[in-house]
């Protein structure tokens, strides 16, 4: 199984990756009518998906990190992009929408350099 993502293209997501889909709640209307026993229940259909991603930025300098870190926030601009998960999965017309997470401390490695986890979430349009 690989264990690197994709967003247009480009492993944007640093090492350890994992990326999760969650299916948003379907779309539904319930209506009851006065006189008339029962409720009446429309089933609208799926609402799009959330993708919960989480990584690590690493880098020989924290300029590195943020360098990462801008990387990610560069596709804040709302196009639709295709997603390749960690299964090897894809998925098109998904979107960033810059909720985004870092970790509570940047660490520093045995062999140099740092890394900094981090939280982030994309949105399936369908």
């Amino acid at each position: 199984m690989p264990s690197i993502a994709y967003y247009d293209g480009f492993p944007l997501f640093g090492s350890a990756v994992c990326c999760r889909m969650v299916p948003d709640a379907n779309a539904g209307q319930a209506a009851a009518y006065f006189g008339i026993p029962g409720v009446q229940s429309i089933d609208g259909g799926g609402r799009g998906r959330a993708f919960f991603i989480s990584g690590v930025f690493t880098g020989a300098t924290t300029l590195d990190i943020r360098a990462a870190e801008a990387a990610l926030d560069s596709y804040g601009d709302g196009r639709p992009r295709v997603l390749i998960d960690t299964f090897g999965t894809s998925w098109a017309n998904v979107i960033y929408k810059r909720e985004y997470q870092p970790g509570n401390r940047l660490l520093f490695l045995p062999d140099g350099g740092y890394a900094l986890d981090f939280k982030c979430i994309f949105r399936g349009l369908y």
